[in-house]
Order: structure tokens, then sequence, then C-alpha cells
């Protein structure tokens, strides 16, 4: 039996196995003929279980092992292993920590079990003749810091290669007509990005699809983005109209005017070696000015306003150089999820914000806190965000990080709106964890008006994307259930 758990953290998987071993004398041989090793199935990135009879200082002994995965894991690795008897009586336990590097054949405990200190003195062990193992194993999950493309990444880096080979723009809002606005772009160096996911690595080699983004075609005007994904729940701010030089800049370093996005001509001046004005150079992302500068608030300031609110810098510019990026345009998620996304493949970590159904002014102020306490971090973002796009790219850990983050948040106060939402209906596996939870509330919510006017919805259209939910009810209390 084994069981899987991912803490609140979202940054660590914990999985421990425990099993049954029978003729425990067989393993403990005084010839030293044990039988085979024996392996529990992989899982995680790669990870397995060996249980085989060791020879230790003359002494017979079972040992349990385990075996990394081949490309290692350079963080620190936590496993505890322990027997006991078929009553839970303890025999013994060892804990450690180790970093496994690239083909480390494996570490673990080659004296589990010893047969003279435990065969031998312990009657209850040689009357089963059989023992139970726990074995636990914490790891980091996701892509990590020391994962190999990233190590290759610094290391090209540091070599002088260009850090950035790939360039995405991205929506911060969407309009109620589906229009996209306020573009920001994000650098990111394609090995990683390629290496962590194979949906973006199929995408940039010209195989996946292009339901997510699009790479920039000549002269595409900003003003004609517009997206078929509308979720309320999202990281797109949202608007009733389009606002009126709503199209401005793109983090501190690239501009993104309405009238065209950044060229990939390589004589473009926009990749020549530019000065990049601001209140801190120092701070400021590898990208491309114009001749305007960036105002306090990170804002372009007009030429004409220029007199007005001349800018004064006790610091030199700083200068540099980039080189042409593949531009792509991200029209699938909003800015901040696509943030956190290339934030996860090239470190593994994840931070989600509360649910909207939560409380808007909860989220947003914890998104705000986090941006004025933790800067240099992606705001924490939306998990149904995350989850829809991790599910679309095969990303099978940061999605299930995302579920585990949802299921926290879930209380009687918000499982009926969770569970009727249209993000609910199109994923089965939420479905079926949502209205395992809103059952355990059945008692409080029957009854209720909140419940009786979804339901009613349900039959008068408002929403009909939630007839699921009637349906898995009426399976529940049908004849055929019981």
């Amino acid at each position: 039996m084994a069981t899987i758990k991912l803490d609140e953290s979202a940054s660590v998987f914990e999985h421990t196995v425990r099993f049954k071993l029978d003729n425990i004398r067989d393993f403990l041989d005084v010839d030293g003929k044990g039988p085979k090793a024996h392996y529990t199935e992989v899982f995680g990135e790669g990870w397995s279980w060996r249980i085989s009879s060791q020879r230790l200082s003359e002494d017979n002994c079972l040992g349990v092992f385990l075996i990394p995965p081949k490309a290692g894991c350079p963080q620190k690795v936590h496993y505890s292993i322990h027997t006991e008897s078929l009553t839970g009586k303890k025999y013994s336990e060892c804990r450690s920590t180790f970093l496994f590097p690239p083909g480390h054949l494996g570490l673990g405990w080659s004296g589990a079990l010893s047969s003279t200190k435990h065969w031998k003195h312990d009657k209850q062990l040689r009357t089963e003749n059989a023992c139970v193992v726990v074995a636990t194993v914490k790891t980091p999950l996701g892509p990590q810091v020391g994962a190999e493309p990233v190590l290759n990444f610094i290391h090209s880096t540091i070599k002088g290669a260009e850090s950035s080979s790939t360039q995405f723009v991205t929506f911060s809002r969407r309009t109620s007509s589906d229009q996209l606005s306020r573009p920001r772009t994000f650098f990111a160096n394609g090995m990683v990005v390629m290496n962590s996911s194979k949906y973006i690595y199929d995408y940039l080699n010209n195989k996946g699809d292009r339901a997510l983004m699009h790479r920039l075609a000549e002269d595409m005007p900003v003003s004609t983005m517009e997206t078929d994904y509308a979720d309320p729940d999202s990281d797109f701010d949202e608007d009733e109209e389009i606002l009126e030089n709503s199209f401005e800049t793109v983090n501190e370093g690239t501009v993104v005017t309405e009238e065209k996005l950044p060229t990939n001509d390589p004589q473009s001046p926009e990749w020549d070696s530019m000065q990049l004005d601001g209140p801190d150079p120092t701070s400021m992302s590898a990208g491309t000015v114009d001749s305007e500068k960036l105002g306090p608030d990170g804002v372009i300031v007009p030429k004409e306003k220029e007199e007005e609110k001349p800018l004064e810098l006790p610091v030199a510019p700083v200068t540099a150089t980039v080189a042409p990026c593949d531009i792509h345009i991200v029209t699938g998620v909003a800015s901040a999820t696509w943030e956190s996304l290339l934030f996860y493949l090239y470190t593994g970590n994840v931070k989600f914000a509360p649910l909207t159904s939560e409380g808007e002014a909860v989220r947003q102020s914890i998104i705000d806190l986090s941006s004025l306490t933790d800067p240099h971090r992606p705001a924490p973002c939306s998990c149904k965000s995350i989850y829809r796009l991790a599910d679309k790219m095969h990303l099978e850990s940061l999605r299930d990080s995302a579920m585990k983050y949802l299921q926290s948040r879930l209380s009687v106060d918000n499982i009926l709106e969770e569970v009727f939402s249209v993000f609910t209906s199109r994923h089965e596996e939420v479905q079926k964890m949502e209205f395992a939870i809103m059952m355990q509330h059945w008692n409080d919510l029957n009854g209720t008006s909140a419940l009786s006017d979804r339901l009613a919805g349900i039959t008068s259209g408002d929403y009909l994307h939630a007839s699921w939910v009637l349906k898995e009810w009426l399976k529940r209390i049908s004849p055929s259930s019981v």
C-alpha cells in the first residue's frame, strides 16, 4: 500500500510505501543465499525501493535501499525506513538526508533487520516469520534550480551565451468582448523551457497546437489580439470595455505600443545596444526601450511631457546589449499565470492566491502584500488557471499542486459556488473532488436557498454548464446505487 502527500507549500512531494515481507528467514539465511532482490513500483520522477539480503560483518541482514532516477536529484532528499511486526511492534528505524548525483545507484540501510540482533533475540519475529516495512521519501516537487537543464543554462551563460532566446508577449487585461490589452513581455531560455515542458518543446519545434500562443506575424497590431478563454476566476483583469491608451509598456524592458509588437529582425534598432533609463537601472530586466523615458511608476513618459516631469537619476545609466529573440504571442492565459509558469519551469516553485469565492478583497490583499514583501518573485496566481494550463501542457506535478491547493481552500462557505462554476464543469477530476466535499457538508447545505437557487438554475438555463451536478446527485439517490 502506498500513500502520496503534497505539503501546503506545494514544493515537496512525499511518498510512503508500506508492504509486508513473508518468509523473513529466507532473507536472513545463514548461508547468505537469500531470495532475489524485490523492487517496488516506480513513483514520482523515477524513484523506487529495493529490498534485498545483505552481508554485514559476518551478519546476515535485510537491506532497504532508495533507488533514484537516472538523472539524480541535486536537491536534498529526506528518507526514513522502519520495520515492524504484523501487530505494529517496531523492530528498527533509520532516517537520513542525501544528495543523489546523476548516475547514482542508490542509498539505503543495509541493516534494516539483522539475523543476530533481531531474528535470534525476538520470538515474535521468528513466530510470524514476516515483517512490515514502511519507507518514506520526501523529494522536491517539479523542476529545481539545480536541475540539469537549469545548470546547463547557467553554465552556458557564464561562458558568454545569450541568457534569453525566447520572448513571450502576454496580456493582463481582458474586456467583455474578449479583446486583450495591457501587454507584458517575459524572456526565457529556450533550452530550459523546452527541457522542462514537452508541450513547449513541441510548440517551438512546430509540432504542437496553437491554442495558447502563436508566433509573431509581420506587423501584427496589438489591438487585434483576442482570446476565446473566458473564466471568471482566471488571472485576467476584467474590463467592461476597451480603455483608451491601454496598450502601454511591458515590464521595465521592452516597449510594446498599440501600433506594433517587437520585431524579429536582428537589424532592427530595437536590438541595438541601448541605455536603460529608470528609477533603478540595476533592477531592470534585460530588454529594449525606445527613445522615451520611464517615469517613477514604470509608465512611459511621452516626449511632450518630458519638460514637465524631467527624470533626474543619481546613478549612471546601464548599457545592455540584447540579441534577437523568437517572439510568441500568448493569448490563452493571463500574464500573471504565464509568469508563474515560467518561474516554475526554472525553479519548481509556484505560489497560489486565495479563491475568488473566498472574497475578492481577501484575494487581492494577499496578491498586493506578496508584491510588496517579495517583489522579485511572481505574485500569487490562480490555482484554477494553473491547473488548466498544467493539464493542457501535461505537467502532472504542477497540476497536482494546483489541485491540492484548490481542495485545501474549499469549505461549507464556498463549496456551492465552486461546484457550480464553469471551471469545475470542464474538469472531471475536479468534479469528483468537489462533489465529495459538497456531500460532506450536505447536512448544512440541504434545504438552503443557495442550493435551491442553483439547482433551479440548472433547469432554467442559468447553470446549464452544471447539469453534471444534478446527474451525479440523482445517481446517489437512485435505488440502483443503494
